[in-house]
């Protein structure tokens, strides 16, 4: 008998889906269409199908109902199999710990908190940045030429920045992020 195969064929994807993350922003036929769990979107792109799984636009990844557990709760394949088991009262799997249980939750919501941080962090500084862009674009025109050089310089580092939080990914946010002392020193020390 194969335990994740049987998990499989019992539980749909919507089933997991619906579980683990709620009602879906959107529906298109049949599909439950979600914002991915994964980063921040504005359009959900995150489809659940019963027919041809889950599967993540923003990244291309296609997941089965395991997997999707595996990634939303950072785990290994065994624990993940063992909470769906847990959470869906399958038999015959290793149950899961309620110590084992509670870990996951809290990481998992600890993520979420350092993933709202990150946002707010950078939507924050992004808008700081576009102000202060302006702001040296506005004075520019107005200043002499040794003025004018100092200004141009911090012009195209301000560019330069607002650039880089413009085309930042999931990925791109955290590295910035773990910069932010110096970002932050800039603007505030500019303002």
């Amino acid at each position: 008998m194969n335990k994740p195969e049987q998990v499989k064929q019992l539980l749909t994807p919507k089933r997991v889906v619906q579980y683990y993350l709620g009602q879906p922003q959107k529906r298109s036929g049949t599909n439950l269409i979600y914002k991915s769990p994964f980063r921040n979107e504005r359009t959900p792109s995150f489809w659940v199908s019963d027919e041809k799984g889950i599967h993540d636009f923003g990244t291309g990844i296609h997941y089965d109902a395991i997997s999707f557990v595996q990634e939303l709760f950072r785990t290994d394949f065994k624990t993940a199999l063992s909470k769906l088991c847990s959470d869906f009262g399958i038999m015959d799997c290793k149950p899961i710990s309620k110590e084992l249980e509670r870990y996951l939750m809290l990481k998992r919501e600890e993520e979420l908190q350092i993933k709202k941080n990150i946002d707010k962090w950078f939507y924050s500084t992004f808008s700081k940045l576009c102000n202060e862009l302006q702001e040296w674009r506005k004075i520019i025109p107005h200043l002499n030429k040794e003025a004018l050089a100092i200004a141009y310089a911090q012009e195209q580092y301000l560019d330069y920045l607002t650039d880089l939080f413009i085309d930042a990914t999931e990925d791109s946010k955290i590295k910035l992020w773990k910069d932010k002392e110096d970002i932050n020193k800039w603007i505030i020390g500019k303002q």
